[in-house]
């Protein structure tokens, strides 16, 4: 009988280990923690592979055998609860929930000079208050500031137009968001007054700021809230409470592919 239980205790251990490891591959392999952390921090799940496969083995070699009692089994529980998470969670990053509860009001961005500010502040824009943003932002390998000479149709991120608002006041822009309605929004603007947003992060989701513009006079018809879309339009600025309020004129609104990386860096 102590036998038993002594290999029963070794399995547990190394079932603990193999499942974790097993969990990191495939994160890593399939990209889904880009749901939750910047591109570059795959580099830590690899790392975070190849010690936890050195803890394994090394406990392999050294570990007296035990039986196997309720304290571990609760350990290696515990160890294992947060891979239930992660398998629930599917593949939804933030949605239209998390800018619910992270906006607490209109969108805004500053006229005045634009100074740097951090993602990892904490400090999200439009929440009664401008957003402030310079140039020297780094917008990521995918989101790079236009510098081209306008064209008839420009695609751009929301980062462009929270850092340089004035640029594109008056020009026909083609933005990539998430579709939502928002009833601060249509309380403001009207019932017929849709939300594009996507979320800026510094680190990984518990840090990120949602961007959003607001939809005037579209031509289409409403979609389910977290549909990705394009949206073509006039880009305009309207005056709210001594704030000025991104929004899309005379747009046109369009479903599309989900973008690999839902965030804006």
């Amino acid at each position: 009988m102590n036998s038993f239980f002594t290999i029963r205790q070794e399995w547990w251990r190394t079932v603990v280990f193999l499942l974790w490891i097993i969990a990191l591959v495939f994160l890593l392999l399939h990209q889904r923690y880009t749901i939750f952390l910047r591109s570059e921090f795959g580099i830590l799940l690899g790392l975070g592979i190849v010690t936890l496969a050195c803890f394994l083995l090394s406990g392999s070699l050294v570990a007296k055998s035990r039986p196997l009692g309720m304290l571990e089994m609760v350990r290696g529980c515990i160890l294992i609860l947060p891979l239930a998470y992660m398998l629930n969670s599917g593949k939804q990053g933030l949605d239209s929930n998390a800018f619910q509860n992270r906006s607490l009001g209109l969108p805004s961005v500053a006229m005045n000079t634009p100074t740097a500010v951090s993602p990892g502040t904490g400090e999200a824009p439009g929440l009664e208050q401008s957003t402030t943003m310079g140039a020297d932002v780094d917008t990521g390998a995918e989101e790079k500031v236009l510098s081209a000479p306008a064209a008839p149709q420009e695609e751009v991120s929301m980062l462009d137009i929270y850092m340089n608002p004035k640029k594109y006041k008056g020009r026909i822009i083609s933005v990539i968001g998430m579709f939502t309605k928002n009833r601060k929004v249509q309380k403001d603007f009207g019932e017929k007054a849709m939300v594009v947003f996507r979320f800026m992060i510094n680190c990984c989701a518990a840090d990120a700021i949602p961007l959003a513009l607001i939809i005037l006079e579209s031509d289409q018809s409403e979609f389910p809230d977290n549909t990705w879309v394009r949206v073509r339009g006039v880009f305009e600025l309207e005056k709210k409470n001594k704030d000025s309020i991104p929004v899309l004129k005379q747009a046109s609104v369009e479903e599309t592919k989900a973008p690999e990386i839902p965030y804006i860096f």
